[in-house]
């Protein structure tokens, strides 16, 4: 048996999954692209689409990427592809694979 007030809470959620409160700047924010930049240090769009992730800084990237399984890493690795590829969309730039091919 439920009560009105358990009605009246499940409408108000639907509401708040359908209409946000509020947006913020973050709204704007591609997370790809923000991960990227930060684990890279590369915050200039233009270099981002260059960014060969081990050319960064070898020594940093390996010695954050040793720990990882061959997993994480390909994971990683799809991060920074699909961080790039939203970069080029967004500059209308054709799109750099990580290895340069």
């Amino acid at each position: 048996m439920s009560d009105g007030r358990d009605d009246e809470w499940e409408e108000l959620e639907e509401q708040l999954r359908e209409e946000p409160l509020f947006v913020t700047p973050l709204n704007k924010e591609d997370p790809y692209i923000t991960f990227t930049r930060v684990f890279t240090g590369t915050f200039l769009m233009c270099s981002l689409l260059k960014l060969e992730l081990e050319k960064v800084n070898p020594v940093q990237i390996n010695a954050i990427t040793t720990s990882l399984s061959m997993e994480e890493q390909k994971l990683l690795h799809s991060i920074v592809q699909q961080a790039k590829e939203n970069v080029a969309g967004q500059e209308g730039i054709p799109e750099l694979s990580l290895n340069g091919h």
